[in-house]
């Protein structure tokens, strides 16, 4: 047997599938699952692979398990064949001319606030589109979109790669929320100078949001006492409403507590903090017109809408 004869065997598509379902769930029966097929079935395409390939791709211990460190490098392959074959399936919907397929969109944790009602409406103007939303901080998305895991990728950021092609799509202000007993909560006008010295809740530092805080903050002049860093708007949120400190976030993400008032904006005396909202597209990628599509969707949507209004 030469050794051109393995390749298609490993690119058997059921097989690759099989193994990328169960390295996600880290279950053979999650995998099983979701496929459609039997958990023995799902165990003969993993036994069949670790033939293949000669290696180990799933250890257990006890009722878990976990991938090898073979596993994690044939995963990120199968990835990356599996949406080479939906690129193949885009071009062919391509010839076609016609709105259909399966779209992979990528989101830093601001747009999960925004893109959801948007790709409803997508989808009810598009029935054969099929769609999925990865939730991630900026500098996540923009490294799936060069790994070309992503159809497009909304973030805070342009990603600063010659690989993406970034475009402005909107623009929302990043205010300062406290707890309603804080003592700037409430207030007409808080001078900057009264924020130095206080604690502040900020995202994590590779976050977009958090990025943008930070330079704000130093404009001011301000320096925190002290700063608390939470992975999630939602769990930022929470911590403000705790008592750790002044809070800083989009008001896309903070709609719902100053409609109901379980969180007050610090109104200050200075220029808003205002940051770009952007899509990216690579520029090596295809004009499926699923993706093309939704793309002129997204900003016929948001552009000049005021979406994300300033907080006056």
């Amino acid at each position: 047997m030469s050794t051109y004869d393995a390749p298609p065997e490993i690119a058997n598509l059921q097989r690759l599938n099989a193994f990328i379902e169960a390295g996600e769930c880290l279950s053979y029966s999650k995998a099983a699952r979701r496929l459609g097929i039997s958990q023995p079935a799902v165990s003969n395409h993993i036994r069949k692979l670790e033939t293949l390939t000669g290696a180990k791709l799933f250890q257990r211990t006890g009722q878990r398990i976990a991938l090898t460190e073979a596993g994690h490098a044939l995963l990120r392959q199968a990835k990356r064949v599996e949406i080479s074959v939906q690129a193949m399936y885009d071009f062919m919907v391509g010839l076609r001319e016609e709105v259909a397929g399966h779209l992979i969109v990528g989101a830093s944790t601001i747009w999960e606030y925004i893109l959801p009602e948007i790709m409803a409406g997508f989808r009810e103007a598009y029935p054969r589109v099929s769609m999925e939303l990865a939730v991630g901080n900026s500098a996540r998305i923009v490294e799936l979109m060069l790994d070309r895991r992503m159809h497009l990728g909304f973030t805070g950021d342009d990603g600063g790669r010659e690989e993406l092609e970034a475009v402005t799509v909107m623009e929302s202000d990043i205010v300062i929320v406290a707890r309603l007993d804080h003592p700037l909560a409430e207030r007409a006008s808080v001078a900057p100078k009264e924020l130095e010295g206080q604690a502040f809740v900020l995202r994590e530092a590779d976050s977009a949001t958090a990025k943008i805080a930070r330079h704000y903050l130093e404009t001011l002049g301000v320096t925190p006492d002290q700063v608390v860093e939470f992975g999630s708007h939602e769990s930022l949120k929470a911590a403000v409403r705790a008592g750790f400190g002044l809070g800083m976030v989009s008001t896309a993400a903070v709609q719902q507590e100053l409609a109901n008032g379980s969180l007050s904006v610090v109104r200050l005396d200075a220029p808003p903090c205002v940051r770009q909202l952007y899509m990216l597209t690579s520029r090596h990628g295809g004009e499926a017109p699923v993706r093309k599509a939704f793309a002129g969707y997204v900003v016929e949507r948001l552009r000049g809408k005021g979406e994300c209004r300033r907080v006056s």
